[in-house]
């Protein structure tokens, strides 16, 4: 079986505005250590990250990202068994956990939904998973966990590992992640975020129950926040 090293290179987008209104509201820097901790916490290498890199033409990097999106599917496949064979709701949880730590591969779907794991572990409950769309609804094939705050509802992409309001977020994506996307579909005027339907996505949407939560908090301590004392009434 082909191995992963998590450790060989670091191939996350560099961020070149990291002053805008996530510097001025607490709910939205709490979200980005959320985002910082699900890499920290499960890291992992994506194919489709890989393939936004420079070197992504050079032959042995293609090898690379061919080696590692085989991985990505071994990973659902086994992820997807484990739902399957759930017989509590904990064992669910467990599902998108396990599988990530045994193989350290996924993409932004996967990076979406250890964020919800983490952030309902940290207080976050109206937490779903979305993806991107152009304003005629053609998919980025993208997916982050959008919080759907009373006031303010925020966006953390853990794939590309930010938080920010759902407006600076597509600011963001045209702007210093652009070279993540289509070059033609990134320039759609109008850029949103729709419920995502896959088979399982339910199991991501919901609240947690407070079994789970313990389940979390007794065998993941490192994906709990010190700050989580903020105010996260959403």
């Amino acid at each position: 079986m082909f191995q992963l090293n998590t450790n060989v290179m670091d191939v996350r987008p560099i961020s070149q505005n990291n002053t805008s209104f996530s510097a001025r509201n607490p709910k939205i820097r709490f979200a980005d250590d959320i985002a910082r901790r699900v890499n920290k916490s499960f890291p992992r290498i994506s194919s489709t990250l890989l393939e936004t890199h420079k070197f992504a033409k050079r032959k042995r990097f293609k090898e690379l990202i061919w080696n590692v999106s085989d991985q990505v599917t071994v990973m659902r496949n086994e992820k997807k068994d484990r739902i399957i064979c759930a017989k509590k709701l904990v064992d669910y949880v467990k599902a998108y956990i396990q599988p990530i730590k045994k193989y350290h591969a996924g993409n932004c779907g996967e990076s979406a939904e250890l964020a919800a794991i983490i952030a309902q572990a940290n207080g976050l409950k109206n937490v779903e998973k979305v993806y991107l769309v152009t304003e005629r609804g053609k998919d980025m094939d993208h997916a982050v966990l959008l919080v759907n705050d009373v006031k303010t509802p925020y966006i953390i992409d853990a794939w590309l590992g930010f938080a920010d309001t759902i407006p600076n977020a597509v600011v963001r994506y045209k702007g210093e992640f652009r070279h993540c996307f289509d070059g033609r579909m990134i320039k759609s005027k109008k850029l949103k975020f729709i419920p995502s339907d896959g088979k399982f996505d339910f199991i991501i949407n919901r609240i947690f129950t407070n079994r789970e939560i313990k389940y979390l908090l007794k065998t993941h301590k490192d994906i709990i926040l010190q700050e989580k004392n903020i105010s996260q009434k959403t």
